[in-house]
């Protein structure tokens, strides 16, 4: 790179003016993602509900292993499509249309009269919630400064941590229908919301729309902020890299670049991992997980305490992930998640008397889970991918996450029926243990924030089951649902947000993130109405396989759009706010979950979707994609939106310019795009977020707040479980809250670590006090507490945000897309066999595999996990184009080369004035 790269490595701090826009940005955007914490808690407080023996709704095991799992199973359609349309339409578009099918699948499930028509509306959901996923972390990803991207990434995290939350705390006081007709109706509102974000300059760029692009930015930065230089930079890194509207057949030549799949397969390692360690489990079978714990607190206030608990954890995560390393809080985190687990099953086996230890561990749990298994597989997948790419593989990889998500949720009841629910525990921890603020910072901040309301959609859609499932499943409700039908409308969710993911990572290549913003919430409306008037749970399961395709496509979207638009310093603190995002839609529809039926939160969820919709038509599209797809003006003024008015543009465009020059960046045909995603640029890191994805699913990150509330009731938790789910939703808000403080400070690696092995810890403490507790505790809500802590720290929030900067600007779309949809399948996968995971191996038994599972994933990111924490997107990709030999920022070697020269030429002063009072040099 030329010297004018330190033009937009340059700190310009985490108070200043530009800084807080990217902050505000990343909460905008983010708010996408408590519509997937919202559907991801409802499995968790419904779920208990419907299998009331006074539930309108009769539902089996199946039944309600379907109902928490069908959503991921779902989720990965519509990550793929929304990861499509991404690259087709826009950041902003697909940020507002993604919350459609989401509002229509909570609709549906909420007017649902059977086990099946739940299921249908969580399919619908789980579409819209895949739609969802991916528009927010890449709008995210392209309107922040490196120095803010980091941070910004772990907003997702956080608001899904409020969604599961709010999912949680009205799970506990209002009947599933009403959760669902609440969630309708944030969805709607995120759809008329999102269309005040400006589209991110990397797509307007892309699309040869410079000015479009300069007028992005500048809504991005701060007045102060250098937006000619930055645009300029865009340019040069367009030119150098090709930057182009890719055909379909270059779009999976860089898929299938040996970069491209070495990211991939290492993101699904870690989506593996930490389903695998029951973090989507524990958070959608919270009060059911709680109840088993032998826990004296409710399974309901339990379920609120680990809300809590994960809100804590992703504000904690979103703190260390700016000073700390992806690795070390990966590592950490894994490690937690195992030990916790292993502490729950050995209190489930040994307590006599319930005692509130097993909350207390879980509390622990979710501590460790959100510093990494919930946060960084998605934030180093959007790192990792190529740029070109990033929306596909984006969507792939969410595809995936929610295909294992669905597994886990699925499989969970009759894993807990057949291993017991301390052995699930055990199991779970098992799983983990293997595997900022100047202007310009603060523009990136609230388009950070803007962008990942989508991710509150998804969130809405993940905390869907949890409070469904219960009021389905119970004697009262007039849809009769079995256990299989639970299981699938659990389950179908993040099944069906890998093909959204994947569709949903193209089109963002195809048609800008700010598009891709706006679409993505179609699908999700769709899958929520369709939910809310479900009368069996046929209808239930099309519902949320409808809104987990358009969840899929909405999971890469926002990522990618955050990745490009935040500067290195804000990177990942708003790379955080996917997951807070997605919290808040969890802990809200758990919480709306517990005083409204669960049609109502279709509906309400609807709304949400709908108004998102509408609202992302205001963003400006990246400058990365404009550069890409447009003019050097249109990039600069797509920057413009996202630095201060001091910021210097045109620093930061004389940078992207040679970023575009140096590697090769135009409009790909198809050919073009095949060997894009082909190339070590894509590859290594795709497979490299891919291995994280599935190491955050084997450690029970998803599986957690999915199976909130039933995991709370397994808990030995003397908490309510659906106050307890709800707790867990308020700890992901929390702690996506802190990651996003921490992200700004640590690094990516030491986030990571510190998630994965704090969630390991945790579910080591989980799994064994479960095995030991006789009586309910209080314990397993707080060991749960801690899981969502540490899951928020990176399991949450790092994947999505590392992946769209890793991910090649020309392909980081349909490479988002794909890792969404990888994270969808992983999400399914894990969601959908954690019951039968939990019945085979034992609930407690389980929770020891999570933690586990999340120190084994510990290692795998402690020797893989790069760490992009400072570092320029153009730097990363230039890295993996073996441009630059190491990964290092640019920025530092130029400040160490100036501390060294002013050492020198101090040390040459002193010897000369002393040589003049002697007269004779110094020896």
């Amino acid at each position: 790179m030329s010297d004018n790269e330190n033009i937009v490595t340059n700190h310009p701090g985490f108070w200043t003016k530009t800084s807080l826009i990217q902050l505000g940005y990343g909460v905008w955007v983010n708010l996408s993602f408590i519509a997937i914490g919202l559907a991801f808690g409802f499995s968790a407080v419904a779920v208990p509900q419907l299998l009331r023996p006074e539930s309108r709704i009769k539902v089996s095991v199946a039944d309600a292993s379907w109902i928490a799992s069908v959503l991921t199973l779902i989720s990965p359609i519509g990550c793929v499509f929304s990861g499509y349309l991404m690259d087709k339409l826009g950041r902003r578009i697909m940020l507002s249309f993604s919350q459609l099918p989401v509002c229509l699948g909570w609709l549906y499930t909420g007017y649902s009269g059977s086990a099946r028509d739940i299921i249908i509306g969580r399919i619908l959901t789980g579409f819209g919630i895949g739609m969802v996923t991916s528009a927010p972390r890449v709008f995210m990803t392209e309107i922040s400064l490196p120095n803010m991207r980091g941070v910004v990434a772990t907003f997702p995290n956080i608001a899904i941590s409020i969604g599961i939350t709010v999912q949680a705390g009205l799970g506990a006081r209002y009947n599933w229908t009403t959760l669902c007709f609440i969630s309708s109706a944030y969805a709607l509102f995120l759809f008329f919301f999102n269309f005040g974000l400006p589209e991110t300059p990397y797509f307007l760029l892309q699309r040869e729309c410079t000015d479009d692009a300069r007028d992005s930015l500048k809504k991005f930065r701060s007045k102060s902020h250098d937006i000619e230089k930055e645009m300029v930079y865009l340019i040069e890194y367009k030119r150098q890299n090709d930057l182009h509207r890719l055909s379909f057949k270059e779009q999976m030549l860089i898929v299938f670049m040996k970069s491209t799949c070495k990211s991939f397969w290492m993101i699904l390692i870690y989506f593996i991992i930490t389903q695998c360690s029951g973090v989507t489990i524990i958070a959608m079978w919270t009060v059911d997980i709680i109840r088993k714990s032998n826990s004296s607190v409710d399974a309901n206030s339990g379920n609120v305490v680990l809300g809590i608990t994960r809100l804590i954890g992703g504000v904690v995560t979103a703190v260390l992930i700016f000073r700390i390393r992806r690795r070390p809080m990966a590592l950490v985190s894994g490690a937690g998640v195992g030990v916790m687990c292993l502490a729950v099953t050995l209190l489930i086996n040994n307590l006599k008397a319930p005692t509130p230890l097993p909350l207390l561990c879980y509390a622990g749990y979710i501590l460790f889970a959100t510093l990494g298994h919930y946060n960084l597989p998605i934030l180093i997948m959007y790192e990792l991918y190529p740029l070109q790419v990033r929306g596909l593989m984006g969507g792939i990889s969410l595809c995936c996450l929610n295909i294992f998500i669905f597994f886990a949720i699925k499989s969970y009841p009759y894993l807990r029926d057949d291993i017991g629910f301390a052995n699930t525990i055990l199991a779970f921890g098992i799983c983990s243990l293997i595997g900022f603020w100047t202007e310009t910072s603060l523009i990136q901040l609230g388009y950070g924030v803007w962008v990942n309301l989508s991710q509150v959609i998804v969130g809405l859609a993940f905390g869907f089951s949890s409070v469904a499932l219960p009021q389905i499943a119970s004697a009262t409700s007039p849809i009769k649902v079995t256990i299989s039908d639970q299981s699938w409308i659990a389950s179908v969710l993040p099944l069906f947000c890998p093909p959204g993911c994947i569709l949903g990572g193209y089109l963002i290549d195809k048609f800008g993130r700010r598009t891709m913003l706006i679409c993505s919430q179609l699908p999700v409306m769709a899958g929520w109405f369709y939910t809310g008037v479900a009368q069996s749970a046929v209808n239930l399961i099309i519902g949320r396989m409808l809104t987990g395709f358009g969840v899929g496509m909405a999971m890469s979207v926002p990522r990618v759009y955050m990745t490009e638009m935040s500067l290195p310093n804000m990177r990942g603190i708003i790379g955080s706010f996917p997951n807070i995002a997605m919290s808040i839609g969890i802990a809200s529809q758990a919480g709306l979950g517990s005083i409204l039926k669960w049609n109502i939160l279709c509906f309400i969820s609807f709304s949400c979707s709908l108004s998102l919709f509408f609202l992302n038509f205001k963003l400006p599209e990246s400058p990365y994609y404009l550069l890409q797809k447009a003019s050097i003006d249109d990039a600069r003024n797509s920057l413009k939106h996202f630095r201060g008015k001091q910021y210097n543009i045109e620093n930061e465009i004389n940078d992207l310019i040679d970023f575009k020059r140096d590697n090769d960046i135009h409009k790909l045909n198809a050919k073009e795009r095949m060997q894009a995603l082909f190339k070590r640029s894509a590859c290594k890191p795709f497979w490299t977020m891919m291995v994280y994805v599935v190491i955050m699913e084997l450690s029970g990150a998803s599986i957690v707040f999915m199976w909130g509330v039933q995991i709370l009731q397994r808990s030995k938790s003397s908490v309510n479980p659906e106050i307890g789910n709800f707790i867990l939703g308020l700890m992901r808000i929390i702690s996506g809250v802190i990651t996003a403080v921490f992200v700004f400070h640590i690094g990516r690696r030491p986030l990571a670590l510190t998630s994965g092995i704090g969630v390991g810890v945790t579910c080591l403490f989980l799994g064994s006090i479960m095995h030991y507790l006789s009586t309910p505790s209080i314990f397993p809500q707080l060991g749960y507490v801690a899981y969502i802590f540490f899951a928020t720290l990176g399991y949450y929030t790092l994947p999505p945000l590392i992946m769209f900067e890793l991910y090649p600007l020309q392909v980081r779309g349909i490479l988002g897309g794909l890792s969404l949809s990888n994270i969808s399948l992983c999400i399914f996968v894990a969601n959908k066999s954690f019951p039968f995971v939990r019945d085979s191996l034992g609930f407690a038994n389980t929770i020891l595999a999570f933690g586990i599972w999340s120190f084994l994933g510990s290692v795998f990111l402690y020797f893989f996990l790069p760490e992009t924490k400072d570092l320029t997107l153009q730097e990363i990709e230039e890295y993996y184009n073996d441009i630059r030999p190491t990964l290092t920022s640019q920025r530092k070697i130029l400040s160490m080369q100036r501390i060294q020269s002013m050492e020198n030429t101090s040390t040459s002063k002193g010897i000369m004035k002393k040589t003049s009072n002697t007269g004779k040099p110094v020896s």
